[in-house]
């Protein structure tokens, strides 16, 4: 018996010898893609201007490569980005309450900001001019362009004699929040919590809203109409 035994444990030795098992290696994560190459500006810097009819087509496409959800749509095709902007147009125009500015560098868009007026946020924001789709293109970020959009959508919102701003920031974007918190967006508050949807009427996870007041405009007790 004990011969029977010493046998197959030879065996079980000899095909365990044979068996190869696969190796199993920590794999690095993918290298972070390299920043894009700075751009040379003009001497006198980009062009600051409002949108106009002619440049939907350059507009919608420099949104579809920005974001797929472009203008708080889920844009699928050049085609679609196209028709949302020219609705936003026409309804901005027809009303006098949006406008869209653009960062121009030779001819080319290389950023963008829209404004309209929102009579209120539930009961936390009354009237304001709210910014949004603010968008520089990489290779010319870090040059105080973004901060000349917002102040160009500010100037329109006097015009209006509309006495707030206010803008909503996702919360994981720090370069953006930075950047509005140099531009005096000191006021914020959480977009995602159950204060928010009684206070503002909406909720939305990972967003926060910020706003401030509007320089040279008085605040009026007719604010909230």
């Amino acid at each position: 018996m004990r011969v029977y035994l010493a046998a197959a444990a030879a065996l079980l030795l000899q095909r365990a010898d044979a068996l190869t098992f696969p190796k199993f290696e920590l794999r690095k994560p993918p290298p972070a893609p390299a920043p894009a190459p700075q751009k040379k500006l003009s001497l006198f810097g980009p062009t600051i201007r409002k949108a106009q009819i002619a440049d939907l087509e350059p507009l919608a496409e420099t949104r579809l490569q920005a974001s797929p959800f472009a203008a708080g749509y889920a844009i699928a095709s050049r085609k679609e980005a196209g028709e949302k902007l020219s609705d936003l147009f026409c309804r901005g125009i027809e009303k006098g309450d949006t406008v869209c500015y653009l960062a121009m560098e030779n001819d080319d868009i290389i950023g963008s900001c829209d404004v309209t007026v929102r009579k209120r946020l539930g009961r936390g924001l009354p009237k304001h001019a709210y910014l949004k789709n603010l968008f520089v293109d990489e290779a010319y970020r870090r040059r105080g362009i973004g901060g000349k959009l917002v102040a160009a959508c500010a100037e329109e919102a006097r015009r209006w004699d509309v006495c707030t701003l206010a803008l909503e920031v996702e919360n994981d974007n720090d370069q953006a929040a930075r950047l509005y918190e140099r531009l005096g967006f000191e006021e914020k508050a959480s977009l995602a919590s159950f204060e928010s949807l009684w206070r503002f009427e909406t909720f939305f996870y990972g967003r926060s809203i910020l706003w401030k007041a509007n320089d040279g405009v008085r605040s009026s007790r007719g604010a909230w109409f």
